[in-house]
């Protein structure tokens, strides 16, 4: 976008608050008065106790830029702190937050579609990163790479039935509830090169759905991969899952599959006993 601009929090010009969130604010502020700017959160870490929420519009590209892996945000107020609306076309990256609640969530009513989110490390919510269609909105070809959810009661949860083609390359998942909740929606998405460690459950998938899974390393998983949700979208009632483990130290149970669904593991090496 030619008339794309950066807005840094740090130069707000707020004299009479001179707080983090009145800061953030105002760059979220101006930033989505047009189309393809920048926000540059990159300046310092933030403590943060008001949320912040994108005005609704049908089309929103909003790049992202924080400092670093490790936390960098911290928001000690309860719900979600960044909720934005019909992200389209959008790179966030380098993102480290820590919250006792929820961090981001994605809402889309319209089209929400090629989104990078590059280096993101959420740790301690409840929600990590939910990204959720309603209706038949599409929600599709998103992107996390290298991202990381940790001691969240879920990490990433993407939800709707046109709620398609997701990529998770590399990261992990550990110390969740459920890692990766696919269980309503994810139909034809691929997670490679994933860590589990530590998780109730790894990855919960939709009856209904088409995936493929590399995980490279598991340990001390509960579940590794079992079924949740309904089936709507995708193939129906039958499910067909591509899966590949490696280095698992630990006894991953693979299931419950008893939806007539089908599984493919292409290699398991270094584990224990399975539960199909």
């Amino acid at each position: 976008f030619a008339s794309s601009a950066t807005f840094d929090p740090l130069k707000a010009p707020l004299s009479f608050d001179n707080s983090d969130d009145a800061k953030v604010a105002w760059a979220f502020r101006e930033a989505c008065n047009g189309q393809g700017n920048t926000i540059d959160m990159s300046g310092k870490s933030w403590t943060l106790t008001k949320p912040i929420e994108t005005p609704n519009l049908p089309y929103l590209c909003l790049n992202i830029i924080w400092n670093g892996y490790w936390k960098n945000v911290e928001y000690k107020e309860k719900g979600y702190w960044l909720t934005v609306h019909n992200l389209k076309d959008s790179t966030w990256r380098n993102l480290g937050l820590v919250t006792a609640d929820s961090g981001i969530r994605i809402v889309c009513d319209g089209s929400s579609s090629r989104n990078v989110f590059d280096h993101l490390r959420i740790q301690g919510t409840r929600v990590g990163f939910s990204y959720e269609a309603i209706g038949n909105a599409d929600v599709s070809r998103n992107t996390w790479r290298d991202c990381e959810w940790a001691d969240c009661e879920r990490g990433l949860v993407v939800r709707g039935p046109n709620a398609l083609d997701c990529f998770v390359l590399g990261g992990s998942a550990q110390g969740c509830g459920t890692g990766i909740d696919f269980s309503q929606g994810g139909s034809n998405s691929c997670v490679s090169s994933f860590g589990l460690s530590g998780n109730a459950t790894g990855i919960l998938v939709n009856a209904g759905y088409q995936l493929t899974v590399s995980v490279t390393s598991a340990e001390l998983n509960s579940v590794l991969f079992a079924v949740g949700g309904d089936s709507a979208g995708g193939s129906g009632a039958q499910g067909s899952f591509r899966l590949s483990v490696l280095d698992c130290r630990s006894t991953p149970i693979l299931g419950d599959f008893k939806t007539g669904g089908s599984v493919q593991i292409d290699a398991l090496k270094n584990s224990g006993s399975i539960n199909l």
